[in-house]
């Protein structure tokens, strides 16, 4: 017996409606790693997801949430299959260690707290922002050993203000994403790896530190350190820290390169120099270190640091005694470095003040003298008339 009208109708409507509920967007949800199973990223008995027990794992617009007393935290492998799924705030306490062969992107926020090692790659999907704002304890390093990309414009280092020593080391940025990065008080960036650090913006507010050439803790300098890029502006804001890391033992030393058209504020920060092998022999007098280019087309340099006018000497906040004389370029020589000297050159004497005066006798003095020799003369003719 064929359906009649109402029944299709019915059908048609259900159909539709089915249609209709599974084209909508699965509910986000909030997954906490437990690491109950083992050390994968992409098995689902390791996560907990929005109270439940196991019920994961996490997908496409979920926030990620890896606290820091769960399992597996020194071996956690970000392993989920291709495509890779893009998730929406992640927050990571402290003592990560991630691997992966996939990356680990995010389009709305990556919150980390330190100490951190992230071997796979960080990818913000132009809009996510990465924040690393506290350090447990104190001075721990945050190390991105993966590459930074894609990152939006408000990423920072040590925002707040009320962080200590927040220590972040990059390794590199690629895929032609320079990523923007603003360092706050009491968060510290190093560049350091191999290879070049990518950087559209990078503002240093005051009492943050960009370290330049500074080495993990307990690693060595390979021969060349490789220098940052900034492609558009390098702000060192007034009390803000560069602090330069030497090492005498042969090794050169990276720097901040400037491309193209880019500009360098240097409005009074601080320079430190700092030599990571103090107890080296120093560099021969004459050594040369630059460690920031402004060679390329149509780029500027803006100030000086705090106390430091052209040809003034700097000395090795770490080793009392060896000096530097900085030099911020020339038209031929668009570099700003540092020569090694033997001391300050001297400075102006200061001029010689007015001569010390002539103690003199007053005029209430001169007559009371004049009065006393009167007297003996006096005296001397009245015994003479005797």
């Amino acid at each position: 017996m064929p359906a009649s009208p109402r029944t299709l109708r019915r059908a048609s409507a259900l159909a539709i409606a089915t249609a209709a509920a599974l084209a909508l967007p699965a509910q986000a949800r909030t997954c906490t790693w437990t690491g109950a199973t083992d050390h994968l990223g992409a098995t689902g008995t390791n996560w907990d997801c929005d109270g439940a027990t196991g019920n994961g794992p996490p997908t496409g617009g979920d926030d990620l949430v890896y606290p820091a007393g769960a399992a597996h935290k020194a071996d956690y492998e970000h392993n989920f299959a291709v495509p890779v799924p893009v998730f929406y705030n992640i927050d990571i306490g402290p003592g990560y260690t991630m691997v992966g062969s996939y990356a680990l992107r995010f389009s709305n926020s990556l919150y980390v707290t330190a100490p951190f090692t992230g071997h796979t790659m960080i990818d913000g999907r132009d809009t996510g922002v990465l924040a690393v704002r506290e350090s447990a304890p104190p001075g721990s390093v945050v190390s991105f050993i993966g590459t930074l990309t894609r990152l939006g414009g408000a990423s920072s280092v040590g925002e707040g203000g009320s962080d200590d020593a927040v220590r972040v080391f990059v390794n590199g940025t690629g895929f032609g994403t320079p990523v923007p990065l603003t360092v706050y008080q009491g968060g510290r960036l190093s560049v350091t790896f191999p290879g070049q650090v990518q950087f559209s913006t990078l503002t240093v507010r005051p009492g943050g530190t960009l370290a330049v050439s500074d080495v993990p803790p307990g690693q060595l300098p390979p021969t060349n350190l490789g220098d940052g890029q900034v492609t558009g502006t390098l702000d060192l804001q007034s009390g803000a820290v560069l602090e330069y890391r030497v090492y005498s033992n042969g090794f050169n030393a990276g720097g901040i390169e400037m491309a193209a058209g880019s500009t360098a504020h240097l409005a009074g920060a601080v320079l430190r120099l700092v030599l990571d092998d103090p107890g080296a022999a120093p560099d021969p007098i004459g050594t040369e270190r630059a460690f920031l280019y402004y060679a390329a087309p149509g780029t500027t340099i803006n100030g000086t640091f705090a106390g430091l006018p052209e040809g003034a000497t700097v000395e090795a906040s770490n080793a009392p005694g060896i000096f530097y004389r900085i030099s911020y370029g020339t038209p031929g020589d668009r570099n700003v470095r540092l020569t090694r000297v033997a001391a300050p050159p001297p400075g102006p004497q200061p001029a010689p003040g007015p001569a010390a005066p002539v103690p003199t006798l007053g005029h209430l003095a001169l007559a009371l003298l004049g009065a006393l020799v009167g007297t003996a003369g006096l005296r001397a003719r009245r015994q003479r008339a005797r």
